[in-house]
């Protein structure tokens, strides 16, 4: 698929590895990305698991492609396990310390 006039390879149905540096800037998603398929079928970019050390992305798509091909390398709550397991959320996020206190309700006005 194009995304971001680069090549990104569909690795399931719903996301694509590709670049960091053609979806990413500044550490965030860049805005109004859209993924193209070979049958002119679009999607937009929805979120995206990245290491720019690496140079790599995986992007998740809105839904899937009505016409669809894959080199399935994970399955999606694989691909979520493997981004939840990153070092840069590992270290960032107390998940230790969320399950033993929870997160503070604090009721709103």
């Amino acid at each position: 698929v194009k995304v971001g006039g680069a090549t990104a390879v569909m690795i399931s149905d719903q996301f694509a590895l590709t670049a960091a540096h053609v979806v990413i800037n500044n550490n965030e998603l860049k805005p109004s990305l859209t993924a193209l398929n070979l049958w002119g079928e679009t999607r937009a970019v929805v979120n995206a698991y990245f290491d720019i050390a690496a140079d790599l992305a995986v992007i998740e798509l809105e839904s899937p492609f009505q016409n669809n091909y894959s080199v399935e390398i994970a399955s999606a709550a694989e691909l979520a396990v493997a981004a939840a397991d990153h070092s840069l959320n590992t270290t960032n996020i107390d998940l230790i310390g969320l399950s033993t206190l929870g997160i503070e309700y604090i009721p709103y006005g």
